[in-house]
């Protein structure tokens, strides 16, 4: 009768620590979710490209936008893909990605990420 006992004690010990690890795996996601800091820099941009996805043969189906105006706006760091000497790529809704002109230099937009801690050399 004792070893069966303790078998059951083992056994609902091990479920209350399964539970609890659980549970506190849990809290730790929600309070970091809850802290999370969105970054922005302020740029003047105009799009120029919209990639809508991609086509039977894997090609990108891009429309060409032929903006005049800058626009300045607070871009959200996490949709910031890749700088180029002309282009930002951002993402954008619906799974698409769009090529943004922006209005300074590479040099200029480099140290605004720097001042603002957002780049590493």
């Amino acid at each position: 009768m004792l070893p069966r006992l303790a078998f059951f004690l083992i056994i609902i010990y091990f479920l209350f620590w399964l539970y609890l690890s659980f549970t506190i795996t849990l809290l730790k996601q929600q309070i970091l979710t809850s802290i999370l800091i969105i970054m922005y820099i302020d740029l003047e941009v105009k799009t120029a490209l919209i990639v809508h996805g991609f086509d039977e043969n894997n090609q990108e189906i891009v429309e060409r936008v032929q903006e005049t105006d800058y626009v300045r706006k607070l871009i959200s760091i996490d949709r910031i893909q890749s700088i180029s000497k002309q282009y930002l790529l951002v993402t954008s809704s619906h799974g698409r990605m769009m090529y943004w002109e922006y209005n300074c230099s590479i040099d200029e937009l480099k140290q605004l990420l720097h001042r603002n801690s957002l780049m590493i050399n």
